[in-house]
């Protein structure tokens, strides 16, 4: 299967769904990366890992590409500032999938979710997570 055809089908109907999510996507460079477990992006790539977008459905795929458009939309590449990296993105996750709820994406059962951080920075939901014994935080 062309999983970069299929990566830029997706795009294109996440646009005509959620143009706020699927513009900003246009942006990333598509890059097939088996070594990525699922998707991530460094502010000008988008790598996703070709088996694991091959099993989502159509919606799941959207989801995830906007995902990763709204970290970028955040500037959450940015503004680590050397920042434990696991930590921060967990915050980041938190903060960018309430945009995602609240724009009606359906979330993945165990992604990072709770209306305690609504309308928080991810600066501020990382300073609570530090705060958390590392055995209480959630695992990605």
């Amino acid at each position: 299967m062309d999983t970069k055809r299929l990566m830029r089908d997706t795009r294109a109907r996440l646009i005509l769904a959620h143009p706020f999510f699927g513009f900003p996507s246009m942006n990333l460079e598509l890059q097939e990366d088996p070594a990525c477990e699922t998707m991530a992006t460094n502010g000008v790539i988008l790598k996703y890992n070709p088996e694991w977008i091959v099993k989502l459905g159509d919606t799941e795929r959207q989801t995830a590409i906007a995902h990763e458009a709204a970290h970028c939309m955040l500037g959450h590449v940015f503004r680590r500032f050397g920042r434990d990296m696991e930590i921060w993105n967990q915050a980041c996750d938190y903060v960018v999938n309430e945009h995602l709820k609240a724009n009606g994406f359906v979330l993945a059962p165990d992604a990072l979710y709770d209306l305690k951080y609504q309308g928080m920075p991810a600066e501020q939901v990382y300073d609570k997570l530090r705060r958390t014994p590392p055995n209480q935080r959630p695992s990605q």
